[in-house]
């Protein structure tokens, strides 16, 4: 029961239906219904209902995002085990409340492909549910620089993206109110999910409203504010910007778009979302903004708003060209080892990747990375804490270099490997899931060296063959020990 006398005042006259008032006030009290979305870079829709299938999942479409599934079960013990079960591991699915599907949709809606929007900006990234979403969307196409300015949430943050298979993403740790005095005008779409109240995520936690107040209102929008000012002046003319929260007060939501603009004046153009989706008209509001209520879908309480910046808006970019990088291109001999080594061993062709790839030494060794597009400028303009995905490290030996893979390699590009994996069983994935390592049959046709585990033909991760004796064959598990989980449900 909502208990904060106060609130209730405040929102109900900020609630554009006074007259079913007691609607949101029973929505607020229902549980929130699990909703989960399906990762496009690692699984398509079609596919992953067979798999719901399998553990007698019903899911209910959610209208303003074709990846995106309401789940129910007969037994709701079983939804409490979304985050453990195997597919969640392996990155094909992401826990995601429904409404937060929405900004990254306006964001690129009418995109045909990446190339509309090379270049794109999540402000407050972390836990990475939008950064992810927005990767799969632009198909690990473009560049997506993904900032947090928590230092404990950059870690999640980065966790997340691995687990999606996310290529295209850089990672920085910067305040967002000042990051354009470092980046003027180079972003094409920038999405600023800003902190918030909070006043829309009462039905997922209770305790969300402990602290309400108008003065808090008043101080976190002027945060709000400096957000939205500093990414207006990072985003290029012609640009779009969404900004969203999941609140519910106008100060929060309406009144901060209705400030930039005063501020900016002519150069920005609102949006209308009123046919984002089919039943947007349902939570459209006067100005062209969705302002989704608890009672109107059964979800979160959100609000989205996307402008853009007039092409005619006079502003200048700051990209400089800087030669200070760590990372180089790689020459011709390496290319050539590390192609050479991982179609013969995998059957995977590494050419694709070559525009991208970049060498950097480190420690007796040599590291292999894959960049997007725009990450060497962004490295020469702010102190990026990671780009893109690291391929594989490179050792002397006294045989030569000797390469070992990276679990990023396999979290990305291991279900494109035609040879050296095996199959794990229920059994053997759950012993995989907790470190340990595997026993296989000596007649199994894996060679020694580096081999893939996958489970239901998604991958799982990196294991070495090890052949003690002729008639022992053993996979020492490789799974990097901060993924070990001992509930994984197979």
């Amino acid at each position: 029961m909502i208990n904060n006398h106060a609130f209730f005042e405040h929102i109900l006259e900020q609630h554009p239906h006074r007259e079913n008032f007691a609607a949101f006030i029973a929505a607020c009290e229902r549980p929130l219904r699990k909703s989960i979305r399906v990762n496009t870079l690692k699984i398509s829709v079609h596919d992953f209902l067979s798999l719901a299938d399998n553990h007698s999942w019903l899911l209910s479409p959610i209208p303003w995002c074709k990846e995106g599934f309401w789940v129910t079960h007969e037994d709701q013990n079983a939804l409490l085990q979304l985050g453990n079960c195997s597919e969640h591991l392996m990155g094909l699915f992401y826990i995601q409340e429904a409404s937060s599907m929405l900004p990254a949709v306006a964001l690129l809606a009418g995109s045909a492909d990446a190339k509309a929007t090379p270049l794109i900006l999540d402000l407050a990234a972390s836990p990475g549910s939008k950064t992810t979403q927005l990767a799969a969307l632009m198909n690990n196409k473009g560049t997506i620089l993904a900032n947090e300015l928590s230092a404990s949430r950059l870690k999640v943050l980065h966790a997340n993206l691995q687990r999606s298979g996310v290529t295209n993403s850089c990672l920085s740790h910067c305040d967002g109110r000042v990051m354009h005095n470092s980046l003027s005008a180079v972003f094409d779409a920038i999405l600023v999910d800003a902190p918030c109240g909070g006043e829309g995520t009462y039905r997922k936690d209770p305790k969300a409203l402990d602290n309400w107040s108008i003065a808090a209102i008043e101080t976190i929008s002027a945060l709000q504010k400096q957000l939205i000012s500093s990414a207006w002046k990072m985003l290029k003319p012609g640009g779009r910007l969404v900004y969203s929260t999941c609140t519910l007060s106008r100060a929060e939501n309406h009144e901060v778009i209705n400030w930039l603009a005063s501020e900016v004046g002519s150069e920005l153009e609102i949006i209308d979302l009123g046919k984002l989706f089919p039943e947007a008209q349902r939570v459209i509001t006067e100005e062209g903004y969705l302002h989704l209520w608890p009672e109107i879908f059964d979800c979160e309480g959100f609000f989205v708003a996307c402008i853009e910046k007039k092409s005619s808006a006079a502003t200048s970019t700051a990209f400089k060209e800087s030669s200070q990088s760590p990372f180089k291109s790689p020459d011709k001999k390496i290319v050539q080892i590390v192609q050479q080594y991982y179609q013969q061993q995998f059957g995977f062709d590494l050419l694709p990747l070559l525009p991208g790839l970049k060498i950097r030494n480190s420690h007796h060794q040599q590291q292999i990375w894959l960049f997007p597009e725009f990450a060497e400028q962004l490295r020469d303009a702010l102190h990026l804490q990671r780009s893109g995905i690291r391929i594989c490290d490179l050792i002397e030996s006294r045989n030569g270099l000797l390469i070992k893979t990276c679990h990023e390699l396999v979290t990305c590009f291991g279900d494109q490997f035609k040879r050296q994996f095996i199959e794990l069983t229920s059994a053997e994935a759950s012993a995989c899931s907790k470190g340990e390592n595997i026993t296989i049959g000596f007649s199994n046709e894996l060679q020694k060296g580096e081999v893939v585990m996958r489970y239901q033909g998604y991958s799982l991760g990196l294991a070495k063959l090890l052949i003690p004796n002729k008639n022992k064959k053993i996979l020492k598990n490789n799974l990097p020990r901060d993924l070990l989980r001992n509930n994984v449900v197979f």
